[in-house]
């Protein structure tokens, strides 16, 4: 839901994406080990491979189906009403080729295409979030990024790091 720079910068600690911009603004790989293009008509297919190494914060790990049903949260799931969904409404389909492999359809080329793929971060439900109809607590939400999510409160959020050698981020309002 987060579209402020603060925010996205938090998710970008908690949630991992498939691909996301260095610091000169060129795409880098983060859940991935490598991505290709073709074009085939006017259709766009990117085909990526996964980290392997890759896990959510459960420690299971990260696979083509984990991004599949990431991209049905974000893009198809009117319980969760994502701000990004337009974001993703002209990817077709993520076909799975194997447990770290797949490609992404897009209806067509466009330029758009590859820094919207910075907002889909890959993202596990707990059980308890795929039960309920209501609105889903970030707390439910896991994410495959360097950090998990451990304390949400009115001002202020706390993110830990799977490395303990690394240091805990409290963010204060």
């Amino acid at each position: 839901y987060s579209t402020d720079a603060n925010s996205q910068n938090i998710n970008r600690l908690v949630h991992k994406s498939l691909i996301d911009f260095n610091e000169k603004m060129q795409f880098v790989c983060k859940a991935c080990v490598t991505f290709s293009e073709k074009n085939i008509g006017p259709k766009q297919i990117l085909t990526f491979k996964l980290r392997q190494d890759l896990t959510f914060s459960d420690g299971t790990v990260v696979t083509a189906e984990d991004v599949k049903r990431s991209w049905l949260y974000f893009a198809k799931n009117q319980n969760i009403k994502s701000t990004f969904m337009d974001a993703f409404e002209t990817i077709e389909a993520i076909n799975i080729i194997d447990k770290f492999n797949f490609e992404i359809v897009f209806s067509s080329f466009s330029l758009e295409n590859f820094s919207n793929l910075s907002l889909l971060k890959i993202v596990k439900l707990t059980d308890l979030s795929l039960k309920s109809s209501g609105p889903i607590d970030p707390i439910d939400v896991l994410g495959c990024g360097d950090y998990v999510l451990t304390t949400i409160l009115p001002l202020e959020i706390v993110v830990t790091p799977k490395d303990k050698t690394k240091l805990t981020f409290v963010f204060k309002i």
